[in-house]
């Protein structure tokens, strides 16, 4: 968590990015975690919960991420994928620790 809070992009958010993709229930957590491996891939800071992941960067980037996250549910043989974004956003940023610094 190196990355400054404020970058040319602009300043970081929180996305929180929960994916229910239509596929086999046997493939469902699968899906998941190719999901989650992307997002772990791209850098930025993120944090898996058990109903959502939250990921911290500029909004366009992480917008990028949703993206993504369709395709590779698409990918995967989801002919249907329901996502659901919930987004803080702040002009000076947001930070993990700001939020969390009484249970860290």
């Amino acid at each position: 968590m190196n990355r400054e809070n404020h970058s040319a992009s602009g300043p970081d958010v929180h996305l929180s990015l929960q994916i229910l993709p239509a596929v086999d229930q046997s493939e469902l957590y699968p899906t998941i975690d190719k999901v989650i491996d992307f997002i772990a891939a791209s850098g930025y800071p993120h944090w898996v919960g058990p109903m959502e992941t939250t990921i911290q960067g500029p909004l366009d980037e992480v917008l990028k991420i949703v993206a993504e996250a369709q395709r590779i549910c698409e990918e995967a043989g989801a002919e249907r994928i329901i996502s659901f974004v919930k987004i803080d956003y702040k002009s000076r940023g947001v930070k993990y620790e700001e939020k969390m610094a009484r249970y860290l």
